[in-house]
């Protein structure tokens, strides 16, 4: 199917199938959905702005400046997708998972949700500022010159991910687990790190720089 730059504001579309359709520049604002499909969709520079869906599956599909600012997308699948300046600003993405997705560059500012699966996922230079994702898997995630400051990040897991260069600035770590994870130039400055695992990670240049509780932490 061909949707591109079409209007389908407020359209509810339950089990609807767009597999592989062509959706630039579409609208789909405020759209009403439960397990609708865009597997391998093209959604270059679509939005979803305040849309609420229910576990829909983008697996594989193209979001290349697709906007998902105020979207509702409980225990949606992106396993795979390809995207670069993606934006999920002020999201809510409950049990939503990237596992493998390719994030380069994409807004998570001020987005929430917990258990978020991030397992695999590229997310170089992404923006995780102010978001609320405690309990969410980072395992094996590449996340250099990302930044997560300010972000409330508590039992998270960052588990042999690549943090070079990221930043914890002011962020909440209570309990979680960085472990085996690569730290090179990596700053928590002023970040909550209350009984935070670093047992086995490795850095050069890493700032831990007045953060709290860091008596408490784990090297070994």
């Amino acid at each position: 199917a061909v949707l591109d730059a079409a209007d389908l504001t407020g359209a509810s579309l339950e089990q609807a199938f767009l597999q592989a359709a062509s959706c630039l520049g579409t609208r789909f604002d405020g759209m009403l959905g439960e397990h609708t499909q865009f597997g391998r969709a093209k959604l270059g520079h679509a939005t979803f702005h305040g849309a609420r869906l229910t576990a829909p599956d983008f697996e594989g599909a193209v979001l290349d400046g697709t906007n998902f600012a105020g979207a509702e997308l409980g225990r949606a699948l992106f396993f795979e997708a390809t995207t670069k300046n993606v934006r999920f600003d002020g999201a809510t993405l409950e049990g939503v998972s990237f596992e493998c997705a390719r994030l380069a560059e994409a807004s998570f500012f001020g987005a929430k949700g917990s258990g978020i699966n991030f397992t695999g996922a590229e997310l170089t230079r992404a923006d995780f500022r102010w978001s609320t994702f405690p309990r969410s898997h980072f395992t094996k995630a590449s996340a250099t010159d990302a930044r997560f400051d300010s972000a409330e990040l508590s039992g998270a897991r960052f588990f042999k991910a690549d943090l070079s260069r990221a930043s914890f600035q002011l962020a909440k770590l209570v309990s979680a687990d960085v472990c085996k994870a690569r730290l090179d130039e990596t700053r928590f400055d002023h970040a909550q790190l209350y009984d935070a695992k670093f047992v086995g990670a490795k850095g050069v240049n890493t700032s831990f720089d007045e953060a709290f509780s860091l008596q408490s932490v784990r090297f070994s």
